[in-house]
């Protein structure tokens, strides 16, 4: 490639040359940029001449740097990784930090539990306690996983927090557990079956949230590195540990004032730590807010906007519930519960893949709902982002109306028809009937901008975080129904 002087020159290179290839490290943007050129008219067969510019000499500093950078974190950051992948990160390796110093306590109450220092104490007695604790341990981990297991990518937040809670819940009950030494084993056996919901709550939240935070498929890389950040972390905490543990041997106060110094300290950096979250998929929680906010104003917020309106440990609606996904015969008990659903609903086969309705919950309170919505087999990510949109308008309008909360605006009806239905019988074709069919209007009108505000505030809609049911049905076409 040809070029003259003046082009040499502000690529750095002095004189004209027949080719000039300029290269750059994006992983180590300090090393700046290494130019390569040949004069071809005067030197074809020899080698390319080497200039680096833009960038300090090498040196053991910065060789350093770059290894460390190489070591722990991954290839291409911060462009491979999701924008709170360093802030999460920072708190992670902290709470990790806390974590480790309060589990060598508990490990080392559990070991004067199972009769070390202990004369009178046999080799058999300690390994039966051991086997009692790790079957317990399984048993639980598989009934849990079986439990809650299909929650866990849909609530990653939640679910971490919980797991860290529950964590320092079994290292408190490991650190008391010699005070009681006949219910040493019980005690032991408890905070196994804690200790296992961790693992498994642990262990799924963390694969999601590598799947998020990885932006180049770059997850196995992603999960390598924080790998080698807890491991960097811990050996830390081992070392601070041999310095701590022979000053506070044997002293019962140090000891618990340690432990819950540790303990409080990681509860705080998990709590930061998944607050700086930010996460683009609607999962029920924040779809619920959003569309709450986007019917009072018009407006969705963006995803760091939710990640500090997002509730870390408690959910949803008090007086509603909504489930997507439920078994058809156990949706609608009659024909007529199935035909009002249609027309409340302004079913069209091929344009709404699903059925709304409801059935009172009067174990709690009379006037309580439980929302629940079928599905078509054809039903696909977008027939299952309008339903819930649909339940959740339907429980907003309930729920003020449960809490005497006056408003304006375009709902004013809903509301009217929602106090209706608290004094009506179910599905007389008054209250009930009327609040569904002023709801399907306001899907009808109001979806596809909402779905568009959505994507407008930074939302990733190709993918959503829902819990659905696993039942799917086929119904024939819409029958005339008298209303």
């Amino acid at each position: 490639m040809a070029t003259d002087d003046s082009k040499d020159k502000k690529r750095g290179v002095d004189g004209p040359h027949d080719f000039v290839c300029l290269e750059k490290n994006l992983h180590h943007a300090s090393t700046g940029t290494v130019t390569y050129m040949k004069d071809l008219s005067r030197d074809e067969k020899g080698p390319l001449v080497e200039r680096r510019t833009g960038g300090a000499a090498l040196s053991v500093t910065r060789s350093a740097h770059d290894a460390f950078v190489d070591a722990f974190l991954p290839m291409g950051f911060p462009d491979s990784v999701s924008r709170d992948y360093l802030d999460y990160q920072l708190w992670d390796t902290a709470q990790a930090f806390c974590s480790y110093i309060s589990g060598t306590l508990a490990n080392q109450a559990l070991l004067k539990g199972v009769g070390v220092g202990d004369g009178t104490a046999t080799a058999m007695g300690a390994t039966i306690t051991y086997l009692m604790r790790d079957v317990t341990g399984m048993v639980g981990r598989i009934a849990f996983a079986w439990a809650r297991g299909g929650d866990m990518d849909n609530n990653a937040k939640q679910w971490r927090i919980v797991a860290d809670i529950l964590n320092d819940l079994a290292l408190t009950v490991d650190l008391v557990a010699p005070w009681f030494p006949e219910f040493f084993v019980l005690f032991v056996c408890f905070s196994s079956l804690t200790r296992a919901i961790v693992g498994v709550a642990g262990g799924a939240t963390r694969a999601a949230l590598t799947m998020h935070q990885a932006r180049a498929n770059n997850m196995g890389d992603v999960s390598a590195k924080d790998g080698s950040q807890e491991t960097l972390v811990n050996l830390a905490a081992v070392l601070v540990g041999m310095v701590l543990l022979p000053l506070i041997n044997e002293n019962v106060f140090y000891t618990w004032l340690l432990f819950v110094t540790a303990t409080i300290c990681h509860i705080f950096c998990n709590y930061r730590a998944v607050t700086c979250l930010i996460l683009e998929q609607f999962n029920y929680e924040r779809l619920r807010i959003a569309t709450c906010q986007y019917i009072e104003s018009g407006t969705v917020p963006s995803p760091a906007e939710m990640s500090v309106l997002e509730p870390i440990l408690w959910f949803g609606s008090r007086f509603v519930s909504l489930t997507v996904g439920d078994r058809f015969g156990e949706s609608f008990y009659s024909a007529t519960e199935f035909k009002l659903a249609q027309v409340a609903t302004k079913y069209a086969p091929g344009t709404k893949n699903y059925l709304l309705t409801y059935k009172p919950d009067n174990f709690f309170t009379p006037t309580s709902l439980n929302l629940m919505c079928v599905l078509h087999e054809h039903a696909e990510t977008d027939d299952i982002l309008r339903a819930h949109f649909h339940g959740l308008l339907v429980g907003h309008v309930f729920d003020n109306v449960k809490a005497e909360k006056e408003r304006t605006g375009d709902l004013d009806v809903l509301f009217k028809n929602a106090r209706e239905l608290l004094g009506s019988k179910p599905h007389s074709g008054h209250g009930w009937g009327r609040v569904m069919k002023s709801s399907a209007d306001y899907c009808e009108n109001n979806f596809k901008n909402f779905v568009a505000v959505s994507k407008a505030a930074g939302w990733n809609l190709d993918r959503v975080q829902l819990t659905v049911g696993q039942y799917r049905s086929q119904w024939s076409e819409l029958m005339e129904v008298v209303d």
